[in-house]
């Protein structure tokens, strides 16, 4: 699958699974909309994002648990890109091991 010019949304964006997926989607040339509720693990990943390649990455810092904060989120990504072609999420898990 060519991911080159695409957009893809990952929540979770900031460290963990969404970080790893989102600085090895950079490597595609896809556009990348990173989403976490921590702006400066979001700031770190989309400089690596950046530096691998990404055509274009933008952050946002929403609750994905918020529902207001969704709408917000997809209206705002909406308004900064001229289409979405994929999304993934990355929820935190809480809790002790």
């Amino acid at each position: 699958m060519q991911l080159a010019g695409k957009t893809i949304v990952i929540t979770g964006g900031g460290r963990g699974l969404g970080a790893a997926m989102a600085k090895r989607l950079a490597t595609t040339e896809c556009a990348l909309a990173l989403v976490d509720l921590d702006e400066a693990a979001l700031q770190d990943t989309a400089r690596v994002c950046r530096e691998s390649g990404a055509q274009e990455v933008r952050t946002y810092t929403a609750n994905v648990a918020v529902e207001a904060d969704v709408e917000k989120l997809f209206d705002d990504i909406a308004s900064d890109f001229a289409a979405l072609q994929g999304s993934s999420t990355m929820p935190a898990l809480l809790g002790t091991h």
